[in-house]
């Protein structure tokens, strides 16, 4: 996990939020990575309720939320 904090974001949440498309996309990569870098959007106040609505819709676990990074894990 340690391995995760230095690399950029393999997704970018941009300021239309979260979409269908993004849901889709970090779940497309748990599936084959397990763990998934996200950047949230800069206006995003509640990010513990945006975090969890991402964790919820791609059955994952939120390791670590630092900032606008959030890293997931999904086995």
């Amino acid at each position: 996990m340690a391995q995760m904090g230095p690399q950029t974001p393999s997704v970018i949440i941009g300021k239309n939020g979260v979409t269908d498309a993004i849901l889709e996309e970090i779940k497309n990569q748990l599936a084959s990575k397990k763990i998934v870098k996200v950047s949230l959007p800069q206006n995003a106040e509640k990010k513990e309720e945006v975090v969890e609505v991402i964790c919820t819709f791609t059955n994952s676990t939120c390791i670590d939320l630092r900032g606008r990074k959030v890293i997931l894990y999904r086995e």
